[in-house]
């Protein structure tokens, strides 16, 4: 049970319901009322400062009491030892760092961005490793020595000459059943 009490007003709520007021006495003061009244008369500036201050920051800035209480317990008891100017710059530093998060975690992508192209090198001889398109891959795989023109990593390359072949009327290994299927069926061999 949670127990309410005021000045001129008692009440015990269970945990588990959501309205104090809802399931308190009729009898409850004009000042306990009162608490919940929100303002429609509320003016341009208010708004865009409380659409502002979604975050509490402003709240924070400006109410001591309100940057206390956001505080955790072991850091708020030490807290009433703080100027204000202290306070006040633990929250521009605190603003500040919120604001060059995004920047630098931007810088940071970029750096890594550069990982993903080659350095400028000289063009390298032609060797026994080197240009491995122009070379002879069927040692490597025997059962593709029509399409010995494509890597064997090459399968799109693969794909479209097994099928130049296999419209030749040749019976080709491999490309012939769709991607997703990774087994075979009894009802094919």
């Amino acid at each position: 049970m949670v127990s309410f009490s005021g000045r001129h007003f008692h009440c015990s709520v269970p945990l588990g319901m959501s309205s104090l007021l809802r399931n308190c006495p009729r009898g409850v003061p004009r000042h306990v009322q009162r608490i919940g009244y929100i303002s429609t008369s509320e003016t341009l500036n208010q708004k865009i400062l409380r659409w502002l201050d979604v975050t509490g920051m402003l709240t924070r800035w400006h109410s001591r009491r309100e940057f206390i209480l956001d505080m955790d317990p072991y850091f708020r008891k030490n807290s009433g030892m703080w100027t204000e100017w202290e306070r006040k710059t633990l929250l521009f530093l605190f603003y500040c760092c919120t604001l060059a998060t995004p920047y630098s975690a931007y810088l940071d992508l970029q750096e890594l961005k550069h990982q993903g192209t080659k350095p400028p090198r000289p063009v390298s001889l032609e060797s026994r490793f080197m240009n491995q398109r122009r070379y002879d891959f069927t040692w490597m795989h025997p059962q593709d020595k029509f399409c010995s023109e494509c890597r064997p990593v090459e399968l799109e390359c693969k794909k479209m000459c097994f099928d130049r072949y296999r419209s030749m009327d040749y019976r080709m290994y491999g490309f012939q059943r769709p991607r997703i299927q990774t087994f075979y069926s009894f009802s094919t061999w």
